[in-house]
């Protein structure tokens, strides 16, 4: 700073004696010399500037700087603003030159060069404010040196983006991670040629593929014994492109931020589920990917009081496609969550690990058909960070979720369900196998040769000792607790009622149970359940509970002073827990399951003297209300056996209604897939029937058919008072022996002729509408097939003109859903050719009342 303390003294004034008249003269109002200039190109950089003045002043990174020069030895240096010009002397190239100006809006300020100037060079040091005059009392300094020329750039090739590709290998069976599995990763399609890189799956299952450019690539997996593949072993891969936005789909959060702030996280994501179709049983896997958006409602914050901090979250689009699927966030119903961390460390902010999950509600489009979740598929993980990637979410013991179509009829099952976040620029592949089945084969025993005992030695008898025997102990009210069970879920949907849903599961992992005994209670009160209802994970056959008792002071000393037990028996075997809902008579009082007892109990029932009612041995769900039958309206119910290799002629239902005293009019039953009608036949009238219940009444109705039911029977209902909708509780499928009437012989069913068209050139055979796979019936077997084809999950139909039911030229959802009313008889045939191209759309109400 001291070699620019020295040239302040060189101010302008000073420079007069030096320049004379004639300088003075020579200088215009902005400070630059109007003699002969030469430019000098010059780059500037900050030297000092301890003051910050270089963001005020904004000299740019280089300047056209003028020099004039007159003998002996001055000079002056201008240029364009910011510079203010300088003037002072050069003697042996070396320049000392001062100035004054406006600088950074501060007049008078003054500046100073110091340097040298060659041929064709100027460089140096450029000072402002060498007085204090800026704010801070401190100068800047710049650096000035030749312009460098800007070298030609060199064509380089840009570097690609990097990608990489995610493998999952699965337990097709239960989704659950497979470890030590091998991989080859090759370049192009079809896994050809030599491998460019191996990669293992660690214990969650994956192996990465790193830094990868965009292209096509292929990925093969080497197989195992004792396994066999549901997915291809060698499966195509396109990476690049897409990095996991919902496109045309907007955050909802305003404003939407990054993580802790309220927000939207968008990504894309993988997933893989198992499907069973109802009417056939076939069990279908197929893997889906696309984009998910989740909002972030708040911050995190410990709103339920529990030292947690949580963050509400819900899905707000999801749109995955694959294997003939198409899964969307529901469009009705909202899918919500929660992440709530494990140790608060720091309020206020979310410590990691966190435990997240999601009530998830979907709808599923099939081809034209779309089905959709009435009860919540909920969804955990443990996550390390938001957003959770590769995360597997799926429900934490396997928890089947019935799918309805738009009219409620159960079409298939959810069986298994995950759903996997991706980071960017991830592709995610999913490998699934199924283990082998291992017979072990009938050993043929081999006879031991008969040993010749030459003496039998003589034995000394230890003497028997007397035991006196232990009476038996008293049988207890309930069985040993050996399970726990989670609350997961409040007012959920569940057969168009809300809930309480408990998840239980015993203790022994490897326990096969066909009966809990479970003991709800309430702190405050004492507790009136009106309803539970049990589904067995594993098979999701359904049960409903029973009443058994209800115990006071049950846990002396405590809180919770009364206790309801409950049970429910099922015909298979469970092995993962269950799904228990609980419907409390008062609506505020939420019911709290305190033990539960999982046994394996003989399903042959205790005869009873003269049974009210055979064992239960079936379920019935209600289809529709007010359904047109007979002239007149009916409730339609649909009851199939438990066993449906059951061959059975009779039926007996044990229908009620919760609010009052229930009397049907008439019921009447039709079998299937025969289509033979039976009168429901009146059997009693019973009260009580669950004491301490709002249940008080019941009516059993039978019927019974000439030939043998197969798949069901639907049921219809219609009570005295048409408000009084009767609900179906209990169904018993037995196979008896009619009584042949002597005399009279018994006439032979005549089948009906099936309906034929009139043939075109050469006849041949007809073939009836509706049977897809020309087995002679017509029933659900052709409806999937149809559903199946509609999809495209199937090349061909072995009859497709019957497939066709309404005569529009294609074969879809429309046509299955004619082929199931036609084997529940309310339809006798086909809609009529051509009525389709009438522009006329036939609704499920209009198959019901088409005039036939």
């Amino acid at each position: 700073m001291r070699k620019f303390a020295a040239l302040a003294a060189l101010t302008l004034t000073g420079l007069i004696a030096i320049w004379g008249g004639t300088s003075l003269a020579s200088y215009n109002s902005g400070g630059e010399s109007s003699g002969l200039a030469i430019s000098y190109p010059v780059d500037i950089n900050v030297l000092e500037d301890p003051a910050g003045h270089h963001q005020f002043i904004g000299m740019p990174p280089n300047l056209e700087l003028q020099v004039e020069t007159q003998p002996p030895d001055l000079i002056s240096i201008s240029g364009p603003f910011p510079w203010v010009a300088v003037h002072g002397t050069i003697a042996a190239n070396v320049i000392n030159a001062t100035g004054e100006g406006t600088v950074a809006g501060v007049p008078n300020v003054m500046v100073a060069f110091q340097g040298t100037l060659a041929d064709t060079t100027l460089q140096g040091q450029y000072a402002m404010g060498i007085e204090g005059e800026l704010p801070g009392r401190q100068p800047i300094i710049y650096g000035i040196k030749p312009k460098q020329p800007t070298p030609t750039p060199t064509q380089t090739a840009t570097p690609p983006k990097l990608y990489s590709i995610i493998v999952i290998k699965l337990n097709d069976d239960s989704l659950v991670p497979l470890s030590g599995w091998r991989f080859n990763l090759y370049a192009g399609s079809g896994c050809q040629g030599s491998s460019i890189d191996s990669e293992t799956t660690n214990g969650d299952g994956l192996a990465d593929f790193l830094g990868l450019g965009p292209g096509s690539y292929s990925v093969q997996e080497k197989s195992q014994a004792g396994w066999n593949p549901v997915t291809s072993t060698c499966q195509n891969v396109e990476v690049g492109g897409a990095v996991g936005n919902v496109a045309g789909v907007a955050c909802p959060i305003q404003p939407d931020q990054d993580f802790p702030q309220p927000g939207c996280d968008s990504f894309l994501s993988g997933a893989r589920v198992n499907v069973r179709l109802n009417a056939t049983g076939a069990v279908s896997s197929a893997s889906l990917s696309g984009p998910t958006l989740i909002v972030r409602t708040n911050k995190p914050s410990d709103k339920d009081g529990d030292g947690l901090d949580e963050v509400n979250t819900e899905i707000v689009s999801m749109n995955l496609t694959g294997g003939g699927l198409t899964v969307l966030e529901s469009s009705t119903q909202r899918s919500t969550g929660l992440i709530e961390e494990q140790t608060n460390l720091t309020p206020g902010r979310m410590d990691f690990p966190a435990d997240s999950f999601f009530d998830v509600f979907f709808e599923v489009e099939l081809g034209d058909l779309v089905l959709h979740n009435e009860e919540p598929f909920r969804v955990e993980c443990k996550i390390d960070e938001i957003p959770p990637y590769l995360c597997f979410y799926q429900p934490p013991i396997p928890d089947p979720i019935e799918l309805v179509d738009g009219q409620g009829v159960k079409i298939a099952t959810l069986l298994h369900g995950m759903h996997i976040p991706l980071p960017p620029k991830e592709t995610l592949v999913i490998f699934s196998n199924r283990p082998k089945v291992t017979l072990t084969p009938t050993r043929t025993p081999t006879r031991t040769p008969t040993r010749t005992i030459t003496a039998t030695p003589t034995t000394t008898r230890t003497p028997t000792r007397t035991t006196t025997a232990t009476p038996p102990t008293s049988t207890p009210t309930k069985p040993t607790p050996n399970g726990d069970c989670t609350k997961t879920g409040q007012d959920v949907a569940f057969q168009g009622t809300t809930w309480d849903l408990w998840k239980c599961r015993p203790t022994d992992q490897t326990l096969r149970f066909n009966r809990v005994d479970i003991s709800v209670g309430k702190a405050t009160q004492a507790l009136k359940l009106s309803q539970a209802r049990f589904v067995c994970q594993s098979t999701n056959e359904k049960a409903l509970g029973v009443y058994k008792t209800h115990k006071k002071d049950v846990n002396p000393g405590t809180s919770l002073p009364h206790h309801e037990v409950w049970s429910a028996d099922f015909f298979e075997k469970c092995t993962q827990g269950v799904s228990v809902y609980l419907q409390p008579v008062n609506p505020e009082n939420h019911p709290v399951i305190t033990q539960v007892a999982f046994t394996n109990t003989s399903r042959t029932p205790t005869p009873s003297p003269t049974p009210t009612k055979p064992p239960a041995n079936g379920e019935c769900d209600k289809m529709k209300q007010s359904v047109p039958f007979q002239d007149k309206t009916w409730d339609l119910w649909l009851c199939v056996p438990t066993d449906p290799a059951l061959q059975f002629n009779r039926v007996d239902i044990a229908v009620g209604k919760a609010s009052q005293e229930l009397k049907l009019s008439a019921a009447h039953f039709v079998c299937q897939p025969s289509g033979e009608k039976a009168e429901g036949e009146f059997k009693v009238h019973k009260k009580d029937v669950n004491p301490g219940t709002t249940l008080p009444h019941h009516e059993l109705w039978s019927g019974e058919f000439v030939q043998k039911c197969t798949q069901g029977v639907r049921v219809f209902l219609q009570p005295v008072n048409p408000d009084n909708h009767p609900v179906i509780k209990q169904v018993s499928f037995s196979n008896i022996e009619l009584p042949t009437p002597t005399g009279t012989p018994t006439p032979a069913i005549t089948p009906t002729p099936p309906f034929t068209r009139t043939p075109t050139g050469t006849p041949t055979p007809a073939k009836q509408c509706g049977d897809v796979n020309s087995d002679g019936v017509v029933n659900s077997i052709d409806a999937t097939l149809v559903l199946q084809y509609g999809a495209g999950l199937l090349r061909e139909l072995r009859n497709p003109g019957s497939a066709d039911t309404n005569g529009d030229g294609e074969i879809n959802s429309i046509d299955a859903t004619v082929i199931l009313q036609i084997n529940a008889r309310l339809l006798q045939r086909c809609l009529p050719r051509g009525a389709a191209g009438q522009g006329l759309t036939y609704t499920i109400e209009m198959w019901f009342s088409f005039p036939w």
